[in-house]
């Protein structure tokens, strides 16, 4: 610290200053040894109240046993010149219901409820395991702070242990049935459940269907614990999100097969090509595949070799092509002739008449293993 700058501008001790005034008493900020405190002191028509000192005395015993971050802190019970009063955190911040009124659009943010439900239900359920009730949860009774909107719930004096004999005060807007029946023997976390339901269902926190089990007439019908509470909302959140992906999910579907549907169209054929000139007039399929060609008028002939097809000039033009060209018979037989014109040359006395065929077994004895190739498509 020798090297930094000190600075105290603010005083160790300041005297309390009102900052907030209710039906039963007043609160004051303190700060004291550089802490800041809130000092709640009954009002003075209240000091007379014998009830009402009980439950004063009361929150203050009950707060004393917790330390919880998002519930206030107590320090001490005292009494001076003015009276008793209890010493408190201060909470620089406001109640839920004057926070929201400041921010009205704060829950529509789905992190800010999480916050919110996560640390309340927190607070509540740590009182549950303390065996205590608050009994008066209601949004004037939870505060938000400003730095970090952060959940504090206080005022316990309608609050309840097995130490304490149950006081009958509760805040019509938000108490259970039994409370108003004065019905002790049905007090349990339930009985804060409800008001807890009414509060998710102001704000709109969760599904209805979730409030609505929170507020069932018969506390043995509620949920009977924070923790069954929370994990009903865990299941109608991923209901949620599981029903967006489906529609989601279908809406892609949808989209992916009208695209096919518009897409999915037959390609058009390639319009035929004109024939040729002196070509037998139809076309003709060649395999399997469906190619199809124009057959000229002249003689079609094949080397097997070379896996070449080629047309003669003429009809009558006989195997091994050029007149002038043919030699051997072993050369007439280079090219076949589909026709098989040359198994007639014995009778008219050609030089080369191989192969030894007749139409009929050429096109089933060498054309049935020769893949044609498609001339013209």
């Amino acid at each position: 610290m020798s090297d930094s700058d000190f600075i105290n501008p603010v005083q160790h001790n300041q005297d309390e200053v009102l900052f907030d005034s209710g039906g039963t008493c007043d609160c004051y900020r303190l700060v004291k040894d550089n802490r800041v405190y809130c000092v709640k002191r009954p009002k003075k028509d209240m000091r007379s109240s014998e009830a009402y000192m009980s439950l004063f005395r009361k929150e203050f015993e009950l707060g004393i046993e917790l330390e919880h971050p998002n519930i206030v802190r107590y320090f001490a019970y005292d009494e001076d010149e003015q009276g008793p009063f209890i010493r408190m955190d201060y909470i620089d911040g406001d109640s839920l219901d004057a926070f929201v009124a400041q921010h009205p659009d704060y829950f529509k943010d789905k992190g800010h409820r999480k916050q919110f439900c996560d640390e309340l239900f927190s607070a509540l359920s740590y009182l549950h395991d303390k065996k205590m009730l608050h009994l008066d949860l209601k949004p004037s009774n939870i505060l938000i702070t400003n730095k970090g909107h952060h959940v504090k719930l206080i005022d316990l004096g309608f609050g309840w242990s097995e130490r304490f004999l149950h006081d009958l005060g509760f805040t019509r807007e938000y108490c259970a049935p039994e409370q108003q029946a004065a019905k002790t023997e049905l007090f349990g976390p339930a009985t804060d459940i409800y008001a807890l339901g009414k509060i998710l269902q102001h704000y709109g926190l969760t599904k209805n269907s979730v409030t609505q089990h929170c507020l069932k007439e018969d506390p043995r019908d509620r949920y009977q614990s924070v923790d069954a509470l929370r994990k009903a909302m865990q299941r109608n959140e991923m209901i949620g999100i599981a029903s967006r992906m489906g529609l989601c999910l279908i809406a892609a579907m949808l989209i992916g097969a009208i695209v096919w549907l518009v897409g999915f169209r037959e390609e058009p054929l390639p319009p035929r090509p004109p024939a040729p000139e002196g070509a037998i007039n139809g076309l003709f399929t060649i395999n399997e595949a469906g190619d199809q060609v124009y057959f000229s008028k002249g003689n079609l002939q094949y080397k097997p070799s070379i896996n070449t097809w080629r047309f003669t000039e003429n009809q009558f033009d006989y195997i091994g092509g050029d007149n002038a060209n043919l030699g051997s018979a072993e050369k007439c037989c280079n090219w076949l002739d589909l026709f098989a014109w040359g198994a007639s040359g014995r009778e008219h006395g050609a030089i080369c008449y191989q192969p030894w065929c007749t139409a009929a077994m050429f096109l089933k004895t060498t054309l049935g293993n020769i893949t044609p190739m498609a001339l013209t498509r």
